[in-house]
């Protein structure tokens, strides 16, 4: 096995075990009632590692066979990671629930914006590579990031722009999901442009980062999982004109008369 394998591999385990020990860890502290959709993800992540791994190495498993199987769990962990994205853009909300409607209808006209623009991309930028098949999978995953990256941007931007107060443990799976998103949107790039019919050093390289970025990730969320979580601050008396707080207040107390 060589070196660059060797690291992939062991990585491989250890960002499988990690997050095996991440999904224990929000259990026994009940964050399945507070993140349903992220413990569920991270839960999905644990048990797709286990059976890609045992399909990688038995023998009786095919190629063929392995990479139905590795395509079918990439969808669904980003069909996942969507999920986990708008129960984090909800959980921002929730102390604001009257601009809850207005915020829900921003988060999904910024999604079918970015569907469009990698619509757009993907006619214009056809994927390249000596494997066409695999290339339009990693086109795709591409643009599955694009629109990820994008969507936590926009919960950044929004969530800055109005003042909205992150708690820690909020924060921290964004965090962890943005460092995702974007690694793997530039390996998957490189791997649309430059995929090989057999697999070579620089798809050694992609795999070892990405397997990395599932390390780091779920070190981030365990960090955060087990501090202790801050109490929301008040606004301060000094207000922005764009203050969301205090839109909120006067706006309920008006629905209240």
């Amino acid at each position: 096995m060589h070196f660059l394998e060797l690291v992939w591999h062991s990585l491989w385990f250890l960002a499988v075990g990690l997050h095996g020990l991440l999904t224990f860890v929000a259990m026994r502290r009940g964050f399945q009632r507070l993140f349903p959709v992220f413990v569920c993800y991270t839960t999905w992540i644990t048990l797709e590692g286990i059976i890609l791994i045992y399909m990688y190495y038995a023998p009786s498993v095919s190629g063929n066979e392995y990479a139905v199987a590795s395509i079918t769990t990439l969808a669904i962990c980003a069909a996942a990671r969507f999920a986990v994205v708008y129960e984090i853009f909800k959980h921002l909300l929730d102390r604001y629930p009257a601009l809850s409607g207005s915020g829900t209808f921003l988060f999904r006209l910024v999604t079918v914006a970015l569907l469009g623009a990698v619509i757009v991309l993907a006619k214009f930028s056809p994927p390249a590579g000596s494997d066409p098949l695999m290339a339009t999978v990693f086109a795709l995953q591409t643009a599955v990031n694009i629109v990820l990256v994008g969507l936590l941007l926009f919960v950044f931007v929004f969530s800055g722009f109005f003042r909205l107060s992150w708690r820690s443990h909020v924060f921290g799976i964004a965090l962890g999901l943005g460092i995702f998103g974007t690694v793997s949107l530039s390996t998957s790039a490189i791997r649309a442009q430059l995929q090989p019919i057999v697999p070579n050093q620089m798809t050694k390289l992609t795999e070892a980062i990405n397997q990395g970025t599932y390390v780091v990730c779920a070190l981030i969320w365990l960090v955060y999982l087990l501090a202790t979580e801050r109490p929301p601050q008040s606004p301060k008396p000094r207000l922005p004109k764009h203050d969301l707080g205090a839109w909120n207040q006067e706006l309920q107390r008006f629905l209240h008369r």
